[in-house]
């Protein structure tokens, strides 16, 4: 007679691996007739190649939202017994970016809609046709992010290869819409102040207030912001910089009526850390793989990036929304409907 039982559970782990896919397309003769009959090949991204849709997912989301260059990957897939050659990954990398450039164009119209854009860039090493890296080979990636809860807008993010970065630069200093305004990073004119005093350096106190008016007024409703933070404008000094290095006064000082704009616009954050964070698995990939091959690989990397860096900002498997996006566009997804392959829209 049973009176009970233990029952314990433990995290297991089944290593990926590789399979190949035989697709078999008998034809068939007419009898006593001409012709041969035979079911079309399935479409494929890479047409008359060997990689699947999952397998390029894959390989992008490795590489640009893991942090996992192409000549890694070449050596753990090794140790499955798969030889996949760098150069040709590298070749599937930029079909793939070629045929997303509508999808990352598309976030990137989108985010020219958003009432607050935060921007920033950084750069990665581009190696030069002749095998050396040049000097002015520099990758100057733009990095757009949007999230606005009162226009029920997800988050977004959009990165920009050099010559996209250059125009993208315009429109935002020529302001997207009518009343628009530019502002600074309140944190970046005091992170030297945060060094210092972290380190041993003493200061006044007065590099940390700016920041604390944050706290009572991030939650509110814009419309309630600016006269929230004016009540508090007092505890911010004005009479001169408090320490740091010469740089970072001269930057803090020259832009005081530039941080001071969040005073009386509540569209305005103190700092641009939601863009930051996007940067972040981008350096990450950048530290790792060196540079990029070519200006090719920089627009693929901007694409690609775009689009995984969204999927992961909306809480969407970016391999599951990749896998079946090149899929619909292997099948001819039509441009009329391009919204409903964005990551916001993919089903969990």
């Amino acid at each position: 007679m049973l009176i009970g039982e233990d029952v314990s559970e433990r995290l297991d782990v089944v290593p990926a691996k590789f399979r190949v896919i035989v697709t078999r397309r008998p034809k068939y003769a007419f009898k006593n007739a001409d012709g041969v009959i035979q079911a079309p090949a399935p479409a494929h991204i890479i047409e008359g190649g060997i990689p699947t849709e999952a397998l390029l997912a894959q390989i992008a989301v490795s590489k640009y939202a893991d942090g996992q260059p192409l000549y890694r990957q070449e050596a753990i897939y090794a140790r499955d017994k798969v030889e996949l050659d760098r150069q040709l990954m590298a070749q599937w990398m930029g079909k793939l970016g070629f045929e997303l450039e509508i999808v990352a164009d598309y976030i990137f119209s989108e985010v020219k809609k958003a009432e607050r854009v935060f921007a920033d860039e950084t750069t990665l090493p581009t190696l030069a046709p002749r095998l050396r890296i040049d000097e002015d080979g520099l990758f100057m990636g733009l990095c757009l992010a949007a999230s606005c809860k009162w226009m029920a807008m997800p988050p977004i993010t959009s990165w920009r290869d050099p010559i996209a970065a250059m125009m993208a630069s315009h429109w935002l200093a020529a302001g997207h819409i009518a009343g628009a305004s530019s502002t600074s990073c309140m944190l970046q004119g005091a992170r030297e102040w945060q060094r210092r005093r972290s380190s041993g350096w003493q200061s006044s106190g007065r590099s940390r207030r700016p920041c604390a008016v944050k706290t009572p007024t991030h939650a509110l409703p814009r419309a309630s912001k600016p006269p929230q933070r004016s009540s508090q404008i007092s505890s911010i000094s004005g009479s001169r910089p408090c320490g740091g290095s010469p740089a970072n006064q001269n930057y803090a000082v020259s832009r005081r009526a530039i941080f001071e704009r969040f005073l009386t616009d509540g569209r305005i954050e103190l700092d641009s850390n939601i863009v930051e964070r996007a940067i972040r698995p981008q350096t990450i990939t950048r530290k790792n793989s060196l540079f990029a091959g070519s200006d090719g690989g920089e627009r693929t990397w901007a694409t690609i990036a775009t689009l995984l860096q969204t999927a992961k900002m909306n809480n969407v498997d970016p391999f599951a929304w990749l896998t079946l996006t090149l899929q619909r566009i292997a099948n001819g997804w039509p441009s009329s409907q391009i919204d409903a392959l964005m990551p916001w829209n993919h089903a969990a």
